[in-house]
């Protein structure tokens, strides 16, 4: 399906003119999938983050929990 339209634009180009432009299209999508990856790590690392927090305020609640349950028993 590419090599078609890439036959095209060099007979209608000329191959200098085409070279230049596939260059372009190539940097393009190496730059949209380096952005898109980047994209990928900083949410997981937001999401790694976040879930760290939770488990934090969970292991203060339970110890919280559990020093009301044995100050309950001891009144």
């Amino acid at each position: 399906m590419v090599l078609p339209i890439i036959a095209r634009l060099v007979t209608i180009l000329g191959h200098s003119q085409a070279g230049v432009l596939a260059q372009r299209w190539i940097t393009n999508k190496l730059l949209d999938s380096h952005l898109f990856h980047r994209f990928v790590h900083e949410s997981e690392r937001r999401i790694d983050k976040v879930q760290r927090q939770a488990e934090r305020q969970l292991r203060q609640w339970q110890k919280e929990q559990e020093r009301q349950l044995r100050g309950g028993r001891k009144s």
